[in-house]
């Protein structure tokens, strides 16, 4: 049977060096972290429901764009990117397209999960 040590021991050395790992500090346990059971399906639905909100956030931009919706919406959500980046994707390929993950940053509160960021990077 593992000791705690052991199980840390095999954890960081299973993580790679590069990328999201490189240079940080990780607080690490040698158990994972438990959740109840109402927890569990919460999160089970989130997958969906913020690819939902994804989908409505894209569709909003994209009507943005046209004219369709206020125009700040669009001029916001461009602050910062290259004008070919702008363009390459408002082409009829790609306006539909959505992230393949979704990743949310949750933190557990006394009130439930709250949501504090969601990227669409991993690692990022």
């Amino acid at each position: 049977m593992l000791t705690e040590i052991d199980r840390l021991t095999a954890i960081r050395e299973a993580r790679p060096e590069e990328s999201l790992f490189a240079e940080k500090d990780w607080l690490l346990s040698p158990e994972p972290f438990a959740i109840d059971e109402k927890s569990r399906r919460d999160l089970e639905r989130l997958g969906h429901q913020l690819f939902v909100f994804q989908r409505a956030c894209n569709q909003l931009y994209q009507q943005s764009v046209k004219g369709k919706q206020p125009a700040w919406v669009a001029r916001y959500l461009d602050i910062g990117k290259p004008p070919e980046l702008i363009e390459f994707s408002r082409r009829k390929e790609f306006r539909e397209e959505l992230p393949r993950v979704i990743r949310p940053d949750l933190v557990l509160t006394d009130e439930g999960w709250t949501i504090a960021e969601v990227d669409s990077v991993p690692g990022g």
